[in-house]
């Protein structure tokens, strides 16, 4: 195959390596982000099921929830449970508040944030109000029905989740080069039969009309 061939080639093999690359590129942002989502609605269901938990043994009049921070807090993944209790709440802690709690405290949003620890772990924190009910109503006079009484925060490591995602991303990248490299192969293939022997064919035809008596009459089949 003549430089001209290999180049040309070689072109549209960059060419498909870049449009699969970003096409890969595209499908793992994708699937990040859907990880991520799932991530958040797992989480976001587990701390509903701490909530309800909590309310429950509330009712039952067990209202010292440490036992559950201490069971929680020694689980693989999770990173930091807790249960900080509003300035209202009798027999409050002596637990310092950050923002994130003061905001649900106050009447905010449920609050779902990522970070990165000091040692390189990502994390998920999920903080939400354990809000007063009318049963707590009794025992709690100096708050209104779906004030916050406490915020429960909880905080995952998200180390397993990336590094599936870094898995995964690994093999889109060995599936494109694979792809990629059976493309050129089939490139190379194609432009040879299609392009190169044709031509080739047609040049040793001119060359024998031009080492010989210039026989005109030498004719090539033309068959596309």
């Amino acid at each position: 195959m003549s430089s001209i061939n290999i180049k040309i080639t070689l072109a549209i093999a960059v060419v498909l390596a870049i449009v699969l690359f970003a096409i890969a590129a595209a499908l793992f942002s994708t699937q990040t982000a859907g990880e991520r989502r799932f991530a958040q609605v797992q989480n976001y269901a587990l701390t509903d099921l701490l909530i309800k938990s909590i309310e429950f043994s509330m009712g039952g009049g067990i209202f010292d929830v440490s036992p559950l921070e201490s069971d929680l807090n020694e689980m693989d993944g999770v990173v930091d449970f807790r249960v900080v209790s509003s300035e209202k709440l009798k027999g409050e802690s002596d637990v310092i508040l950050d923002d994130e709690e003061r905001q649900i405290l106050a009447g905010g949003d449920d609050i779902i944030s990522t970070s990165v620890l000091e040692d390189g772990t990502p994390t998920m924190r999920i903080v939400r109000p354990l809000s007063v009910g009318k049963s707590c109503l009794q025992c709690h006079p100096q708050f209104e029905e779906g004030e916050p009484m406490s915020a429960v925060s909880l905080v995952l490591s998200q180390a397993e989740s990336r590094a599936q995602s870094r898995r995964n991303l690994t093999l889109v990248v060995v599936f494109f080069v694979v792809a990629v490299f059976v493309l050129i192969a089939a490139l190379f293939f194609i432009l040879k039969r299609l392009v190169v022997s044709p031509v080739s064919g047609l040049r040793d035809i001119m060359k024998e009309i031009a080492e010989g008596e210039g026989d005109l009459t030498k004719r090539m089949a033309v068959k596309n």
